[in-house]
């Protein structure tokens, strides 16, 4: 993942909600709010991964990334 173009690793997530088990679609897309930073200066993030339709499949909150 790339913030700011400096690569970042991941560190922690929070929560992951899955909407959809059933067998995905051959195309699905991603969508990612970046939500700041943590007190620590981790990035922050939420992410939504989406089919065609704009049927949510799976959200991710509280992305945790560490930076160069």
């Amino acid at each position: 993942m790339s913030i700011e173009h400096k690569m970042t690793l991941p560190d922690g997530i929070t929560e992951v909600a899955v909407f959809n088990r059933q067998v995905p679609p051959a195309q699905l897309f991603l969508y990612g709010v970046n939500r700041g930073n943590t007190a620590d200066g981790k990035t922050l993030h939420d992410a939504y991964v989406f089919d065609a339709q704009g049927n949510v499949w799976v959200e991710f909150h509280g992305y945790q990334a560490i930076g160069q």
